[in-house]
C-alpha cells in the first residue's frame, strides 16, 4: 500500500510537542492537536474544586498565554463562556502542557 495524500486515513506517530502518541492526518502530515498551537490544559480553581479544560496555546506575552478552545468553556473572571475559535489571555501559572483532560 502506497501513501496517498488524498486518502482520509491517519497514521499513528509520536508527537514531540504533545509528548504523546497521536494520529496524524495523511492530508497535511501534522498532529491535529499541534497544528494550530501547543496542546495544553487550562486549570480553573473555583469553590467547587479544580477543573481542567483542554486548550491550545496560540500566542504568548511575558506573563500570559493566549489560548483557544474547541468547545464552549467557562473561564474566570465571572466564568464567562469562551466560545470555540475565540482567544483569551490567561495567566501562565494556569496552563499546563503535556497532558489532556477529558472534561
Amino acid at each position: 500500500m502506497t501513501w496517498s495524500p488524498s486518502k482520509p486515513e491517519s497514521v499513528s506517530f509520536w508527537c514531540p510537542t504533545c509528548k504523546q502518541q497521536r494520529d496524524r492526518s495523511r492530508v497535511d502530515g501534522k498532529c491535529p492537536f499541534c497544528r494550530d498551537g501547543r496542546a495544553a490544559v487550562v486549570c480553573v480553581n473555583s469553590y467547587a474544586g479544580r477543573q481542567e479544560h483542554p486548550c491550545r496555546v496560540v500566542g504568548e506575552t511575558p506573563k500570559r498565554y493566549r489560548i483557544t478552545v474547541d468547545k464552549p468553556t467557562a473561564l474566570p473572571p465571572k466564568f464567562s463562556i469562551l466560545a470555540p475559535g475565540q482567544t483569551k489571555l490567561v495567566p501562565k501559572h494556569a496552563v499546563r502542557f503535556g497532558s489532556q483532560s477529558s472534561s
